[in-house]
Parts: structure tokens; sequence; C-alpha cells
């Protein structure tokens, strides 16, 4: 007897167009290759056709080999006729995918998928077999998965009615584009979270989320991921748990190491909307986030916490760029960026009256801010993606602005013309640095 080797595998499948499908697949595992075929493909029709178009039925194989820490996909196999063909092959390039969960087997698995439109993941025990070698029948286990493996108190994750509420605000036509839409999130503290989770209730099916950051208890006051439970732990981590418990059937790509120049291009790749969850003070990684989101022809949102009110900026691919509105170039100091973004952030200052300027700290990188500015700023996000989804309106791009204030009850709107080279911005920044000698020296003094 040899001793057999555990294996993983997931089998996927998706249609947005067909009511019921029938998909056999099998895998068949010689040494550390495998081979994956499709069996069967048809519709719910005996004969095999579709009383719909089919264009974007897709099965997907995951396996993990031995010894080896990274997950393996073929690509899709698909077709584009009304009519299924009977028998087809899955094949192509292998790459890193997330797997949240698997088929164990040892030689040859059979999985059947009845009546599904949905992201299905199906899961097995391992299938114990002593023989080695033996033929295709005496090793094959077949596994009935029916609708979804997502159950929740005993009954299967129902997408169309977890987000039926929706409907009437937004059609079911708008609520499935809705579904497939990629957002890419970069920070998950403050905002970030809170715009992961804002969208994650629209029913946005698609993230990307990137953030380098644990939670710590200076986290608590506004952080909405941050719990005793969850100290310490990754934020990108948290964060994604919070998304499957909304949305079970959820795609996540995560960068726990945050975003660079190296993995920038894979963070943003079919992303509609990018949207800035970046710490207040890192001025590096936000201005990377633009410049690569206005390259890939991506739309960009940031929406700030100024005290109990927020802003909300949109930056179109075509308009003027986030390093052109704030007037901010590669020579100036970390202190000179951060001023300039915070003046650009609210032309109207609509919180003047209440949040004093030395209660921000640029040497210690550190400023208030308050839970209710981090929610009020989800929403501004959240309504203006899905504006962009649904194209209702056309979106208002800088140098257009808007800033709300509950607490002040004023809502402020307007179109600042030049950015930052505004002769109005230019007198506020003079006067800022007059009357705060300490920010002046930070601003003036070269970075290490």
């Amino acid at each position: 007897m040899e001793r057999h080797r555990r294996h993983s595998l997931t089998l996927s499948y998706r249609s947005l167009s067909c009511r019921s499908l029938y998909v056999v697949g099998r895998v068949e595992l010689a040494g550390e290759t495998a081979n994956a075929s499709l069996r069967q493909c048809a519709g719910h029709s005996e004969s095999g056709g579709s009383s719909r178009s089919e264009r974007d039925a897709q099965v997907n194989l995951r396996w993990r080999l031995p010894g080896s820490t990274s997950i393996q996909e073929t690509r899709c196999w698909r077709t584009t006729s009304r009519r299924w063909p009977r028998a087809g092959t899955l094949g192509g390039a292998a790459r890193v995918v997330d797997s949240s969960s698997s088929l164990e087997f040892e030689r040859v698995v059979d999985a059947q998928i009845p009546r599904s439109r949905v992201h299905l993941r199906a899961r097995a025990a391992r299938h114990e077999h002593a023989a080695v070698r033996k033929s295709l029948t005496s090793e094959r286990q077949r596994l009935i998965c029916q609708a979804s493996m997502y159950k929740v108190h005993g009954e299967v994750f129902d997408y169309t009615e977890a987000f039926s509420r929706n409907i009437g605000l937004l059609s079911r036509a708008e609520q499935e584009e809705v579904r497939g839409t990629r957002v890419a999130i970069a920070g998950l503290g403050g905002v970030g979270g809170n715009h992961t989770l804002a969208l994650a209730r629209l029913g946005f099916g698609r993230f990307s989320l990137a953030d380098m950051d644990k939670f710590e208890l200076a986290n608590m006051n506004r952080q909405v991921g941050a719990t005793v439970d969850t100290l310490g732990r990754e934020k990108v981590e948290v964060t994604a748990e919070m998304v499957k418990a909304v949305n079970p059937t959820a795609e996540l790509r995560l960068f726990p190491t945050g975003i660079s120049e190296e993995n920038i291009a894979e963070f943003l790749d079919g992303a509609l909307a990018v949207i800035d969850g970046i710490d207040f003070f890192n001025m590096k990684a936000r201005r990377l986030l633009f410049r690569e989101a206005r390259a890939k022809g991506a739309y960009a949102l940031t929406a700030a916490p100024v005290g109990f009110g927020a802003t909300l900026h949109v930056f179109s691919p075509t308009g003027m760029s986030f390093d052109e509105y704030f007037d901010i170039r590669d020579e100036m100091t970390l202190a000179d960026q951060v001023l300039r973004f915070a003046l650009g952030l609210a032309p109207k200052l609509a919180h003047r009256k209440y949040f004093p300027l030395n209660t921000v700290d640029l040497e210690g990188r550190r400023a208030p801010s308050l839970s209710p500015g981090c929610f009020l700023a989800a929403v501004l996000v959240a309504t203006e993606v899905v504006n962009l989804v649904m194209r209702l309106y056309p979106p208002k791009v800088a140098p257009y602005f808007c800033q709300f204030d509950p607490l002040v009850q004023t809502y402020k709107t307007g179109y600042l013309r030049g950015g930052n080279r505004n002769p109005i911005q230019r007198a506020k920044r003079w006067w800022v640095l007059h009357t705060n000698p300490v920010l002046r020296a930070a601003v003036e003094k070269p970075d290490r």
C-alpha cells in the first residue's frame, strides 16, 4: 500500500442568464499534475437548449498541489452558443486565487451541481481509498450540491432575497450590475472599513481590499472593525470576515501588505471605482493610488471626516488630477503636502467655528477624528459609487467639491476653479502658516 497524499479542489460555477444549469466536472490527478475536463454541460431543457442567450456561463476548477502553499486555478470554460455543447475541456494558465472552501480527494472526484445562478463552492470530506491506481470507477466519488454551501441558520443564502429591499430604488437589472461591479478600497481604518460595509450592504459583490495595519486600542472610537475581540488582528482579515458575514458569495482580493508600486496594478484590475481610505498623513501611498487609478481609467474618490461632518471629492480619469487639484509636487515636504490636502478637502471651512487647528499634530501624525464623520463619509462615497453604476446623474468631478456638517447644519458645495492654485486658497494657506508658527516650522523643515 502506498500512503495517499491529500489534495484540495474547489469546483465553482456561475451563470447570470441561465435559470438552471447541470454541470458535471471531473478531475484526475497523476503525480503532481491535475487534468480537468468538463463531462457534460446542458441547459435547463433536456435537449440542452436554453430559452435565453447564454453568454456568461463559466466553470472554475481550483486545486492545491502537495507541498505547495498556492492554490491553482484553470481558466474558466465558456460558451457563447444558445445550445450547450455536450462536452468540453477546461484548461489554461494557473494563477494564485483565494479559496474559502474545498473538496478534498485522493484520485478522482466528480461533482454535480444542479439549479443555480450564483457562484457555487462545493465541499466534501476526504475520499479514503487504500488501493493505488485502481480504475476510475472504483475511485469515483459523486457529490450532489444543492444550490450553495452557504447557509444561514440552516437555510441556503439567497442573494436576491438578501438584497430585495434595494429593489424599487434600484431595478433588478441595476442590482445585478451592482453585484458584478468591482470596487477597490485602499485603507480599512476609520473611513475605509465603513466604505466597505456600506457597499457590501448595497450588494456589491467584488472587492479589492488593502491595508497593512492591525487594529489597536486607539481605533475604538471610530473604526467599525475595531472591537475588543479584534485588537491585534489584521484589518484586511477582519474586514473580509465582515463582508462575508453580509454576503457570503462576495469575491474578495486581499492585500495585507497595503498598496505599493509592485501590486498596485493587480489591486486596481477590473475596478470601476477606487476609494481612498488611506491614513490622512500617508501622502505617498495616496498619490500613488490616484495616479494609477487615473492611468487605469477608473474613477477615484476621497471622503474625509472633518469634525462632525465629511467632505467628498470625485476624480475622473479625464478631468483634473489629484495632484493638480491639491497643487502637490514631489519636491514639497510631507507637512506641506498634508496642509495642502487639508485645505483642498474643505474649501468652505464649514467646521471652522469648532475645530481648533492646534489639535492637529503634523510631527506626530495625529489628528482628532469622530465616528459621525467617518459614517457620514461612507454615506457620501456609497451614494456616489452607486450613481457611477446606475448613471442616474453625471458625476460632479474635481474641481467640484461638497462638505456636509450636521453639527452646524450646513451643506456646502462649489466649484474651486484651479484647485489650490486659486488665489483664495493661496491666501488661506498663507494665513494658516502666519498664525501657526509651529505648523510653519514643520512645513519648512526638510523631511528626513
